[in-house]
């Protein structure tokens, strides 16, 4: 954990540091991590980030043992002052790129995320699918599917901040 932290904070700064003096896009600097134990981790607090991604299933609020733990990371999260950036992916136990690897229709992923909302209507930044166009996740050949995604969570989330696109830089991105 300590190392990985360690070489996070180094290719961030060797990353802002190569950016143009006239550089005007602001940076939002966060941490993508799993466990909120975390921030509790005197390395991490001396970053001084105030951001976090955590993925979690599209059906969270539905899914009893996903809700619970997404609870104590959200609690987490705001014991320390650390505002989430929730991401979802593919719902448990989904064996995604193999069988079974389900996408959500429109409506099911509608009701989930109203019921995300309902649980925990604090959290006021998004991503709608995490990572959408890699070859392990089930809307990678389905990007219009993501792309109705969002287009409820900007419905459901009025003044949310949405990330439309999560993508990882891939031989599959287009120019």
């Amino acid at each position: 954990m300590t190392r990985t932290l360690t070489l996070c904070t180094i290719v961030f700064a060797l990353a802002v540091a190569a950016l143009p003096a006239a550089a005007s896009a602001k940076v939002t600097v966060g941490l993508g991590d799993q466990n909120w134990a975390t921030f509790n981790d005197a390395y991490f607090k001396a970053l001084g980030l105030k951001r976090a991604r955590v993925v979690t299933p599209w059906n969270v609020a539905l899914s009893p043992g996903d809700t619970l733990w997404l609870d104590d990371y959200l609690a987490g999260a705001r014991a320390a002052d650390i505002e989430p950036l929730v991401s979802f992916g593919a719902a448990n136990p989904s064996r995604c790129p193999a069988r079974p690897c389900k996408l959500p229709t429109t409506a099911e992923f509608d009701r989930a995320f109203r019921a995300f909302r309902a649980r925990w209507p604090w959290v006021r930044t998004i991503g709608v699918w995490n990572e959408a166009n890699h070859r392990a996740q089930p809307t990678f050949r389905y990007p219009e599917q993501a792309a109705r995604y969002f287009n409820v969570v900007r419905k459901r989330c009025a003044g949310c901040r949405v990330v439309a696109a999560d993508v990882i830089d891939d031989p599959n991105m287009v120019r």
